[in-house]
């Protein structure tokens, strides 16, 4: 990096060489050069207090289609008409996720949200910095004007948990900025509330050695998912269901597209049979959604915040759930 010892911010010097140190721990050597280099670049910039952000255009809103942004609340397609001026009083975190097959980051603005989110299968190394140097972009902003950084903490894909803890650890800690770990199952059960507006929610991931990550929501009084049991690693034949949930439960993720049929009859053998202390049958149905969004991280990410749910670079570490490693 020209000029690195001269020009580099002191903070961003220190958050290069954790990066690299982190990195170099994990045998993430591609990322952790890409780590370097961005909180370089990021870090150099000169800010201010505030920025105005105006950028305009059409957004698609296909599900999985490479590339695709999302701004606000709804699907369907309008330009990206966001004039906005960014001040400290303003919530604006960065929030990323690459626990599955998909690479996504998310801007959250106030209320607002800008978001790029890519299917990526072993590419998140290669572009998950790009992506967010793109958006930060767009919305003419650097991490300086952030109020702090969120990830999909897992579980998930090991290699994706990683890199993600890795990179946002780098940028939290070259621009000195507070961390917010969210469940990636969490975020999945958000996502399926946001799109399908139901209120309980099974998630599972495919853990692979036919295991799945589960884990079972509900919506809260703030229209967050909440755990009701705690997230576990087991066979689709061993997932407990817990009893009384109005509306019936549905099921989410990509353990769902791997497992279903398995996963469908332990739910309905449970429920049926009173194994968790009810009689309904209560499967509702199951959900296309496979794997989380980094502006679901963001919304319970912004709540995590308000109740000071915040930890320092140094303490932001993945969640497995399991030690094994798929061969």
């Amino acid at each position: 990096m020209p000029g690195f010892q001269t020009y580099c911010h002191p903070e961003a010097k220190r958050g290069i060489l954790y990066a690299c140190f982190c990195h170099a721990l994990s045998r993430q050597l591609i990322i952790s050069r890409l780590v370097c280099d961005f909180v370089w670049y990021s870090c150099l910039k000169r800010t201010s207090s505030q920025r105005e952000i105006s950028s305009e255009g059409n957004l698609p809103v296909e599900k999985d289609v490479p590339g695709y942004c999302r701004l606000g609340g709804n699907h369907k397609r309008k330009p990206l008409q966001f004039l906005r001026v960014i001040s400290s009083t303003m919530n604006t975190i960065l929030a990323i996720d690459t626990s599955g097959e998909a690479c996504s980051v998310a801007l959250y603005l106030d209320g607002e949200y800008l978001e790029i989110h890519e299917p990526a299968p072993r590419r998140h190394a290669e572009i998950l910095l790009p992506k967010v140097e793109e958006l930060l972009s767009r919305a003419e902003l650097s991490l300086r004007n952030l109020n702090g950084l969120a990830f999909g903490r897992g579980p998930g894909s090991f290699t994706g948990i990683r890199i993600a803890t890795g990179v946002i650890q780098g940028l939290a800690f070259g621009a000195d900025l507070p961390v917010i770990p969210i469940s990636s199952l969490q975020a999945l059960a958000q996502g399926a509330w946001r799109e399908y507006k139901e209120r309980n929610i099974l998630t599972a991931f495919d853990a692979r050695m036919g295991e799945v990550y589960w884990g079972v929501y509900r919506l809260d009084s703030d229209e967050l998912m909440v755990p009701a049991v705690e997230e576990c690693v087991c066979t689709p034949e061993k997932v407990m269901v817990p009893a009384n949930a109005p509306g019936g439960w549905f099921g989410a993720g990509v353990g769902w597209a791997e497992y279903g049929d398995t996963l469908s009859q332990t739910v309905e053998r449970q429920l049926d049979h009173g194994e968790t202390g009810t009689g309904l049958t209560g499967l509702v149905g199951t959900s296309l959604r496979r794997y989380p969004q980094a502006r679901d991280v963001a919304t319970l990410a912004i709540a995590a915040m308000a109740r000071g749910e915040v930890v320092s670079a140094e303490d932001a570490q993945p969640v497995y759930l399991r030690n094994r490693v798929t061969r």
